[in-house]
């Protein structure tokens, strides 16, 4: 059947570039619905179906903008359109077929159970056979089929995404990127990175100004923050980065190693209303101005760090597209599947580009608590913290390349409020991606402390998801020093847990939670913090990136802390290996927290009693935070109706 394949290529490759792109779709399109009419008239078998179908049976027909999937019985069937984009060629049979070998092996190495094989199709675009003898006139990928109520976008949509998969999805995640060796050198320039946000911002430039794509009106782009009184012109008009503007003298675009909250480029959006508004699509031009001018700067900021990275190993051949629609729980299990194929450059980048998709995913369907828990939880596993200042750049381009795909696929949609809602929907990942640039507040840094059991570990998670920042274990990162992972048991704990060692690893807690304020990521670092001078070393990192500072001390009575710790030792599932005697060894050592380090002088340092239910202990977080004037996160809820998302609160 492959050299099927191969006889043909003579005759459809050389001279596809003189055909016409819409006979060749129209011929697709012939393909498709052929199939369909042989599989619900019975004739499964006859066209090469591997399963026998009875007639009238259900087949599902799955669109995208680059290709289609039909679904029948235990299979799928996955064409690729002949088209030619700007960042795609799928135009000849030749290139298709590579196309189909290449989805073939990336996706192998994350769901060789969903994958089976390439079939050429032969016979006529009217009277299709999968296989067969004979040239081929098109290919397709080959797959066993799985329940599409569990990808992980209809989880969400449908409110049914917990914890239990972000969680799963984490160590799968890190898992796959670990066994993933560093790219060659020719992948993973910054300016290549730099080029592929640029050119997704000029199509997406491109498609607002079509008439059946308009940008719908402001409310439903712009979030609150973003709106200003400032007219567009007299900003523009300001020479960006020139030390004339900033009372220091400093430029406005600053190294990556600068707070991240720094201004750079601030985004103009008259609200609706204002006397010099104007037209939408207008509007949406000068926010992607602004964006644009932002992914240049920032860009300069992190290119830096880029370039080290890329040398140091962090580029590597990842999956390209993981947002949530290519993700499904399969039997059990968190699985990655529909990998980029096409563009090799697109898979073959730093590791931060697919943790930030996801991230930024989750954030577009209203599940701001998931998002951070998930990136949590995956640098958690993965220990990639450094790359934490490349997020939000990789997550503004990931919000705008599903706004592109978006349009792109309302493009092929007739005319009618199907497309109006799409174009709305595409345009919305404008404001996140704005949202992101542009977080509306400075990051916070929050230590949670207190002798082992005490509850620290549980409160930093619980802090993540409230607050929208990431979890610094002690107890993970001192063993990822040593070279061992989080559950490992050290031969020689003396080695572990030496003073030096210790002394090494709040050095280590105190770096990455440097890099995560400069990245504009909110930091909880969850340690024992025994020493005053343990902790303030961590307040002069929060005053140094210019980041709020809040501290928790957790206390539970004895009896707790001894049943938590036994309990703990005796399931081995936690990165600690604090035992009782261990506790006690904590407590006579402990250097008090108190009024010297603004214990109950303020808001942002207290106790905290964790001898409660889960839900009241959420409470006592929850009222802590608001009363220093932190929004706390909360998911959406779905409904009949779309919900209406202040996408500033989310990220």
């Amino acid at each position: 059947m492959v050299d099927a394949l191969h006889s043909s290529h003579a005759a459809a490759g050389a001279g596809a570039s003189s055909g016409d792109e819409t006979d060749a779709l129209r011929r697709h399109r012939q393909t498709v619905d052929a199939l369909v009419v042989a599989l619900r008239g019975g004739r499964a078998t006859a066209v090469g179906w591997p399963q026998a179908l009875p007639a009238g049976c259900e087949v599902e027909q799955v669109e995208t903008h680059i290709s289609t999937v039909l679904l029948a019985g235990d299979h799928a069937l996955k064409l690729k359109k002949p088209l030619r984009l700007p960042f795609l060629d799928f135009s000849t049979l030749a290139l298709r077929e590579h196309g189909c070998q290449e989805e073939l092996r990336v996706n192998r190495r994350t769901a060789p159970q969903l994958y089976l094989s390439v079939l050429p199709l032969t016979g006529r675009p009217e009277a299709p056979r999968l296989g067969g003898d004979g040239p081929a006139f098109d290919v397709g990928v080959w797959m066993r089929r799985f329940d599409g109520h569990r990808l992980y976008a209809c989880l969400a949509r449908e409110g049914r995404l917990t914890s239990a998969h972000v969680d799963d999805l984490a160590r799968a995640v890190a898992a796959f990127q670990a066994a993933q060796a560093p790219s060659p050198p020719r992948w993973g320039a910054p300016s290549d990175a730099l080029r592929w946000a640029l050119d997704t911002l000029a199509e997406l430039q491109a498609l607002s100004a079509s008439a059946d794509l308009a940008p719908p009106i402001a409310r439903a782009v712009a979030a609150p923050h973003e709106l200003t009184e400032e007219p567009f012109e007299d900003l523009a008009a300001r020479r960006v980065g020139h030390p004339d503007d900033q009372p220091d003298g400093q430029p406005v675009v600053q190294p990556f190693t600068q707070p991240f909250t720094q201004p750079v480029a601030q985004p103009v959006v008259h609200p609706v209303g204002h006397p010099d508004r104007q037209s939408d699509r207008k509007l949406v031009g000068q926010r992607l101005q602004s964006l644009e001018r932002w992914t240049r700067e920032r860009h300069a900021q992190i290119a830096p760090l880029m370039q080290h990275r890329r040398e140091a190993g962090a580029v590597i051949e990842g999956h390209g597209d993981l947002h949530l629609g290519n993700i499904v729980e399969h039997e059990g299990r968190a699985l990655l599947f529909d990998a980029i194929e096409f563009e090799p450059a697109l898979r073959h980048a730093d590791r931060m580009a697919d943790l930030a998709f996801p991230f930024m995913d989750l954030l577009d369907h209203g599940l701001p608590r998931l998002a951070w828990r998930w990136l949590s939880q995956v640098l958690e596993a993965g220990g990639d913290h450094d790359g934490l200042p490349l997020l939000r750049w990789h997550a503004v381009y990931r919000a705008l390349v599903r706004a592109k795909v978006g349009l792109l696929s309302a493009h092929q949609q007739p005319a009618g409020a199907a497309r109006g809602a799409a174009c709305a929907r595409a345009w919305q990942r404008v404001a996140l991606a704005q949202a992101l640039a542009w977080p509306p507040a400075p990051p916070a840094l929050v230590l949670s402390t207190g002798l082992s059991g005490s509850g620290k570990s549980t409160v930093a998670l619980e802090l993540v998801q409230s607050l929208g920042a990431v979890r610094v274990r002690s107890d993970v990162e001192r063993k990822r020093l040593h070279g061992l992972v989080a559950t490992d048991r050290p031969a020689d704990p003396a080695q572990l847990y030496h003073p030096l060692a210790t002394v090494r690893t709040y050095e280590r807690l105190a770096q990455i939670a440097r890099l995560a304020l400069e990245g504009g990521v909110s930091v909880v670092v969850d340690a024992v913090f025994n020493r005053r001078s343990e902790r303030e070393a961590l307040r002069e990192v929060a005053r140094a990136c210019g980041a709020t500072f809040a501290m928790l001390e957790c206390r539970a009575p004895d009896r707790v802390l001894a049943q938590r710790v036994t309990s703990r030792c005796a399931a081995g599932r936690d990165a600690s290996d604090a035992d009782a005697a261990i506790v006690e060894l904590q407590r006579r050592s402990r250097e008090p927290l108190d009024a010297r380090e603004g214990l109950h002088q303020g808001p942002r340092v207290v106790t905290l009693d964790t001898d409660c239910a889960p839900e009241v202990l959420r409470e006592r977080l929850d009222g802590w935070l608001r009363g220093w004037g932190v929004s706390v996160l909360e998911d959406a809820r779905p409904s009949g109706a779309e919900i209406d998302r202040d996408r500033s609160k989310t990220v």
